[in-house]
């Protein structure tokens, strides 16, 4: 019988396809995700992180980030732009620096653990995706069992910033981030995602004398 000998270059190529990167989607959250990866093992599962859908688990986007950043292979990065309402917390989707994440510390904290990272940008187009966080609701707040009382008190403090940036004219309002737009601005998203980024990358750069990651739109 013939023997197939696989080197060990080869080996990890194949074990990188065949790993699963489980994105952080609306529906589930870090602590889920970490105890996934505990069952499975991290050679099974990974991560694809979607900061912008942190919020509407009501995570902290930065906390939720440094858990599940040992295990994130692949990213489609934006942000979440918060906004207070009477039936909780609404979250939007913005481009890079224009909503409530600190690029400098999110990206310190996935390229720490995995410095060739490519970065990737997905970007939306005529909507904003509102998704409401019903924080008040008893049936709601038990379907979180991991989340705690401070976690939802930063999470507020970081809409009501949001907030005021917005009054003093500093970032989109809830009826400009509610508004139809243009086929077009999907273009224009990714395009102010990735001057974010790079300057990030840049300053990482400059504080780190290292090669910058790769920043490119899905």
């Amino acid at each position: 019988m013939a023997m197939i000998v696989i080197d060990e270059e080869i080996y990890s190529i194949l074990e990188s396809i065949s790993r699963h990167n489980q994105m952080t989607h609306e529906e589930i959250t870090t602590f889920e995700l970490l105890r996934l990866i505990d069952a499975v093992g991290d050679d099974v599962l990974g991560v694809c992180l979607d900061p912008a859908n942190l919020a509407v688990r009501a995570e902290v986007p930065l906390e939720g980030i440094a858990r599940i950043a040992p295990h994130v292979r692949t990213t489609q990065l934006r942000d979440a732009a918060l906004w207070v309402t009477e039936e909780g917390i609404s979250r939007f989707i913005a481009p890079c620096g224009e909503g409530v994440i600190d690029w400098d510390v999110a990206l310190a904290e996935v390229l720490a653990a995995n410095p060739g990272m490519n970065l990737t940008i997905e970007p939306i187009g005529q909507v904003r995706a509102e998704m409401k966080l019903h924080t008040a609701d008893p049936v709601w707040r038990a379907g979180h069992p991991d989340l705690t009382d401070a976690a939802l008190a930063e999470l507020t403090a970081l809409a009501e910033a949001y907030q005021a940036r917005a009054l003093a004219g500093e970032a989109e309002t809830i009826d400009q981030l509610r508004a139809l737009r243009p086929a077009e601005a999907i273009n224009d998203f990714a395009l102010r995602c990735a001057s974010h980024l790079r300057a990030a990358l840049a300053r990482r750069e400059a504080l780190a004398g290292s090669a910058p990651a790769s920043v490119h739109d899905r």
